[in-house]
């Protein structure tokens, strides 16, 4: 019995020790898709999160040093600044330097590579017209082998693979990449974690184990922070590369033909047509219809129609009627606008103008977003189910800001959906 649970216990070890070097394993093939696909094919995004939160945790340690003495309000917002501007530097340079000088040094490596691939083929296909015998085969198969090899040595460097160097930095980078990420993941787990009642509850057992107590104690506690952080980089990020004009483009061919239909037949029933002005139009296009219409089938009908139904008659055709005027407006509008859309992705100019504007849409969106969710957590507090400040932004500094400054600003609002509901 006793050897059953000691080899028992060795197993789940065992298990606990290769689910342990699973990382680890995800790290040297990580690393090696770095080295294989170089610096040029990587993506800078991951890279400009780690740098912007980096910056953000030093600049606020300096700050909570220096202008302390302020209280927690000042350190926070202006460490987010800094952290903001040097984004948008790092943003800037990716996107206005680097990209379009990879692009301009991958047109000219595919005409040096074209022009010496053409140079290639006539020296190949003179060397074969000069073989004293076409047809031996050990002959050609020599001759190939040789080719091959200078093709290796001179023309294939040119094909856009990347060097030595570039590899190693690629996997260098890709691999601090992965373990950020995977540092991210683990201590937002952590923390949401025992912020809610699954610290106490159905996670108790392992909550109260001493792996997850070291997990806690190494866990950053202004990971949510950095997490909104890479939000907002992430608005930005999509911002510029839609632009406004393709992100309106995409948002109106999705909800402005279906708005438009319910603007048309809602205007002929609204109360609206009879206060005069150009609505009051509207409603006597719907009573001349609804006359001609009811005129039309005097005779014809061998029942008398209920006395309230040909106003509604008029109502609908008259909405018929504005919904294809409406929709041939939007049609024609949606076509203008596309050929803007097409105009900024031909033109560069044009484009970063689209893609500057973009930017701000997407943060006010982000915007909206975090604020929307601030608030639903005061009101989930105010009415005394969660309490957000004490559990989850106690440690973290811009949200516990935000969720404050939310509070403050929308206190009247909660004040009047909390009295909606029944004292307990």
């Amino acid at each position: 019995m006793i050897n059953t649970v000691l080899a028992v216990d060795a197993t789940v070890e065992q298990i606990l020790g290769y689910v342990m070097m699973l990382p680890l394993v995800a790290l040297g093939l990580v690393a090696l898709v770095g080295f294989g696909t170089g610096v040029r094919k990587m993506s800078w995004g991951i890279v400009a999160w780690m740098v912007a939160v980096n910056v953000y945790a030093v600049v606020l340690k300096v700050l909570q040093g220096t202008l302390g003495e302020f209280g927690e309000f000042v350190p926070v917002i202006v460490a987010a600044v800094v952290c903001a501007t040097v984004s948008m530097l790092v943003f800037a340079i990716v996107r206005l330097v680097i990209y379009p000088r990879e692009k301009k040094m991958d047109n000219k490596r595919m005409q040096d590579f074209l022009r010496r691939e053409d140079r290639f083929r006539r020296i190949e296909r003179e060397e074969f017209e000069e073989l004293d015998d076409p047809e031996d085969v050990d002959e050609v198969d020599r001759l190939e082998r040789m080719q091959d090899r200078r093709r290796k040595k001179y023309l294939d460097k040119l094909d856009g693979r990347p060097s030595f160097l570039s590899r190693l930095l690629a996997a260098v980078v890709i691999g601090l990449d992965y373990m950020f990420v995977c540092g991210v993941i683990v201590d937002t787990i952590v923390v949401l974690i025992n912020a809610t009642p699954l610290a106490t509850g159905a996670l108790a057992d392992i909550c109260a184990t001493q792996a997850f107590q070291d997990l806690w104690d190494a866990a950053d506690k202004n990971i949510l922070d950095y997490l909104l952080i890479g939000g907002l980089m992430c608005g930005v990020y999509k911002g510029y590369e839609k632009g406004i004009l393709s992100s309106l483009y995409s948002l109106l061919s999705t909800v402005a033909y279906l708005l438009g239909a319910v603007l048309a037949f809602w205007l002929p029933f609204s109360p609206f047509v009879a206060e005069g002005g150009i609505l009051a139009s509207i409603g006597e296009l719907s009573v001349n219809f609804s006359a001609q219409v009811e005129g039309m089938l005097v005779g014809v009908l061998p029942f008398e129609l209920p006395a309230g139904i040909m106003p509604v008659v008029g109502q609908i055709i008259t909405g018929i009627l504005l919904c294809v005027v409406i929709e041939i407006v939007i049609a024609i509008s949606m076509r203008i606008l596309l050929h803007f859309v097409n105009l900024s992705a031909e033109n560069s100019m044009f484009h970063v103008i689209d893609g500057v504007f973009g930017v701000v849409l997407g943060l006010a969106v982000c915007v909206v977003v975090v604020f929307a969710l601030l608030f639903a957590l005061q009101l989930i507090e105010a009415l005394g189910w969660y309490s957000a400040s004490e559990l989850l932004f106690v440690d973290t500094n811009l949200l516990k800001v935000c969720y404050n400054e939310v509070g403050t600003l929308t206190a009247d609002i909660i004040q009047k959906i909390v009295a909606l509901f029944p004292v307990a």
